[in-house]
């Protein structure tokens, strides 16, 4: 094992206080002690120039069996972080969404062997797969939040001229209070469509990735993959069970990945094919499909029907993003439980509460035609500027109103920008000056400069 004082490099099992050179830079990076083991290496906790960070150090099986992994390294230090470089602050902000290789490190006394460090990921993180158990419950907003930012993120990464790989729950971390995301692993990172070690994650790869394990013993991973893996990521986090796995599964013994997640594969709410619906065991499935707005459903539908065999006709990351804005704004909680429930502006009947089965009737909302939006007047409910303003595509950094609660039967809209509002309702028109707050009712009408919205 590691050896403190003489730093020879096998694993890192005893290294306290071990030092490792940075390929590129040559500083030197001190290893404090160890945080988790994986299948391809040990995770731990160190310091570069006083600050702390985190260093993957791979097992020599590792890097036996995946020649280009170092290559892969380089090619990502010298790339940088997807986004850090565009002029646009809004992305480079999203960059640090990744917790990208900074460099390699490397052992003088055993050069055969290396690993990596990047940023230290912060202890209000958690992992994806507890909130999959239910170990850790976001709201649902969070919940959105983070479906949003893994959109968001992937979309950078794919622009750059990347795929991931290997996009799972075990490689994503959130904070279960903002919706923050994290993404590690981007070892796993590779030019678009190039064949490598990585096939991906059980039950994660797209249907023709296990085709052609199964024909030639290779995967050829790529951007097409990458969608369908945050497809399953993404239904998994909402709907809380697998698109694919319903009745089929048991009526397999014992069940066979290929069929349940190859070509013939079938997804639980396929409109034309009823042979794998989910049973009393997907019992998530069956409670919160129904309970998810029209629109999110179609993109699934679409995604987990047409794209198992068209790997072009699965969601791309923006039609995602404008989903998950419009559904993060239509959430509002049952009058009768106050759960968290979404609603759908193009329905006029909604489903029943999701959680208590009472039946509801939409909120006021606020119609804003000019961005094509329409968020539920709701308590924490928010506009930010890209509401406001045709221009400031999804720019969530500036809060423009959040709705408060006045008293027991009333909501306000409280305008936290540094801009008036004007107003009009019953005849009367007046001004809503910055920190003043406008009770909402239907029919008032709010211009918000040149945007003009109507509450309804």
């Amino acid at each position: 094992m590691w050896g403190g004082e003489e730093g020879s490099v096998r694993g890192l099992d005893n290294a306290t206080k071990t030092t490792l050179s940075a390929e590129f830079s040559g500083q030197r990076v001190t290893v404090e002690r160890k945080v988790a083991r994986g299948g391809q290496g040990e995770l731990y906790l160190a310091k570069v120039g006083g600050q702390s960070c985190a260093v993957k150090w791979y097992y020599p099986r590792t890097v036996a069996a995946d020649p280009s992994l170092r290559d892969r390294l380089r090619r990502a230090r010298d790339q940088g972080v997807p986004g850090a470089r565009s002029l646009d602050p809004l992305v480079r902000a999203r960059s640090q969404r990744f917790l990208w290789p900074i460099d390699l490190v490397v052992s003088d006394r055993r050069p055969e062997l290396f690993g990596y460090y990047m940023p230290w990921r912060e202890d209000r993180f958690v992992d994806f797969r507890d909130v999959l158990i239910g170990k850790e419950q976001p709201s649902y907003r969070a919940v959105v939040t983070a479906a949003l930012e893994m959109a968001e993120a992937y979309n950078e990464l794919h622009a750059a001229g990347f795929c991931y790989k290997d996009i799972s729950p075990g490689n994503v971390s959130l904070d279960p209070t903002s919706g923050e995301i994290r993404i590690c692993d981007n070892d796993n990172v590779d030019v678009n469509g190039r064949d490598g070690a990585i096939g991906g994650t059980p039950g994660y790869m797209a249907p023709e990735i296990y085709h052609d394990l199964l024909v030639r013993g290779q995967a050829q991973p790529n951007s097409d993959t990458d969608r369908w893996s945050l497809a399953v990521l993404l239904f998994k986090l909402l709907v809380r069970d697998h698109p694919l796995e319903g009745a089929r599964e048991d009526q397999m013994l014992p069940p066979d990945e290929y069929d349940l997640y190859g070509p013939d594969a079938c997804f639980i709410w396929d409109e034309n094919d009823s042979s794998n619906r989910p049973t009393p065991r997907q019992a998530n499935a069956l409670r919160l499909w129904p309970a998810l707005p029209r629109f999110i459903r179609n993109l699934f539908t679409q995604c987990f029907t047409e794209g198992i065999r068209n790997p072009r006709r699965r969601v791309l990351e923006r039609s995602w993003i404008k989903a998950f804005v419009r559904m993060r704004d239509s959430i509002a909680p049952c009058l009768a439980c106050g759960t968290e429930n979404f609603f759908d502006s193009d329905t006029e009947m909604q489903t029943p509460c999701w959680s208590c089965g009472a039946a509801r009737s939409a909120p006021l909302m606020l119609n804003i035609p000019n961005t094509r939006s329409c968020v539920a007047m709701a308590t924490d409910n928010a506009l930010h500027a890209h509401h406001v303003d045709p221009t400031a595509n999804g720019d969530f950094s500036k809060l423009v109103a959040r709705v408060v609660a006045l008293d027991a039967d009333r909501l306000g809209l409280h305008n936290v920008g540094d801009q008036p509002w004007h107003l009009s309702f019953d005849g009367r028109e007046r001004s809503a000056p910055p920190n003043s707050v406008t009770v909402v009712r239907p029919k008032l009408q709010i211009s918000f400069g040149e945007v003009r919205a109507l509450v309804q």
